[in-house]
């Protein structure tokens, strides 16, 4: 099987390069129900995550070690609100793990100790601004290909926060598709 990332969705292409197949098969498997997918208004077929590893289980294939590891989201924002918006978003999508945090300070200490894949931070926050952590976390080599997507209720904070560098940015309040969205487009 060939390396693939995890996400929450897939393609019938990313699903033959996995299998080994060709994309035509991916597609009558779909087509035919065994492969249970999304399919979008343009005629795509988006497999979920569950579903592609229930279709691998159910036909005797090795599942990529890859697939099997949780993908780590690190929540900053001072907002109790916030934190309960993430966890009910959270608690309904395998393979992702979401460390929160109510301070940059906090927040900062833990990445040092395990960087997430993905960090999604508050721009204004009272004790170490999100401006501050997304400059941290740059400064800082390793952390090069981090995704970062700012969050903040002021729109004029979009362009420091890019330009801090954030991978991306999204106006709050922002509902869970629009979150969604924004993760995914932080996948390509």
């Amino acid at each position: 099987m060939a390396n693939i990332k995890r996400k929450e969705f897939y393609t019938t292409s990313e699903i033959a390069k996995i299998l080994h197949v060709a994309v035509g098969s991916v597609i009558n498997w779909v087509d035919d129900n065994e492969i249970n997918a999304i399919v979008t208004p343009g005629g795509h077929r988006k497999i979920p995550y569950k579903e592609l590893i229930r279709f691998l289980k159910s036909h005797n294939y090795d599942i990529p070690q890859e697939l099997l590891q949780k993908k780590m989201i690190v929540l900053i924002d001072d907002e109790e609100d916030i934190h309960k918006f993430f966890v009910s978003i959270f608690k309904n999508i395998d393979g992702f793990e979401l460390k929160s945090f109510y301070s940059g300070t906090d927040a900062l200490m833990f990445i040092g100790k395990r960087a997430p894949e993905v960090i999604v931070v508050d721009i204004l926050m009272p004790d170490v601004d999100g401006l501050e952590v997304i400059k941290n976390i740059r400064a800082n080599e390793q952390y090069k290909g981090m995704k970062i997507l700012a969050i903040s209720a002021d729109i004029d904070k979009k362009d420091p926060s890019l330009k801090a560098g954030a991978t991306a940015f999204l106006k709050k309040p922002f509902n869970i598709e629009e979150f969604r969205e924004a993760i995914s487009k932080l996948e390509d």
